[in-house]
């Protein structure tokens, strides 16, 4: 990091004393691990976002692949578009855990805001096609990215059911999706 932004140089120069080695050894394909970017995000989101683009950078080489960790509540207030920046930068995002759990809680909050007929989901499917193309998110996440997009007051309302459903429901559990 030179002046709280990373420095490229300094990156590739790193990268490439770890990889050399790998690539020299004969292995056609490496799989990365990245959390840093994790440790940036909570004090310095654009460093975290230019340590991002650095690895794209450097993953246009196919034999290279990164699986990054961010440690994000997406239910939380304060990740209010912070999760659609941080996954503009990947392809895929994988919850950490339950992920139809947390689905069916994110379901049942837009049904409790919006009503409970079939046409909650048609809500939510629309609102989530007027997404800019996005990763391949799960449905849950995508329902929230969808929220970003709402006067902040409903969406906080969506946000706070979801969490209390989802706090609620037991542990591998899931509703049905209406």
């Amino acid at each position: 990091m030179i002046d709280g932004r990373p420095d490229r140089d300094a990156f590739r120069e790193v990268l490439g004393a770890a990889l050399d080695p790998v690539r020299a050894a004969g292995h056609r394909t490496i799989r990365l691990y990245g959390e840093m970017v994790d440790l940036l995000w909570q004090r310095q989101l654009e460093a975290a976002l230019q340590l991002e683009e650095l690895w794209n950078e450097l993953l246009v080489d196919e034999r290279l692949s990164l699986l990054c960790v961010y440690r994000i509540d997406p239910l939380d207030r304060q990740a209010h578009g912070l999760l659609r920046r941080v996954t503009h930068c990947h392809a895929r995002l994988l919850p950490g855990e339950d992920p139809e759990r947390f689905a069916a809680a994110v379901d049942r909050a837009y049904a409790d805001v919006f009503g409970t007929s079939g046409d909650v989901a048609t809500l939510r499917d629309l609102m989530i096609s007027r997404l800019a193309p996005e990763p391949d998110l799960p449905a849950g996440h995508a329902a929230l990215l969808a929220l970003d997009e709402m006067p902040a007051l409903l969406a906080n309302d969506i946000r706070a059911r979801a969490r209390l459903h989802y706090r609620r429901a037991p542990h591998g559990s899931a509703s049905p999706r209406r």
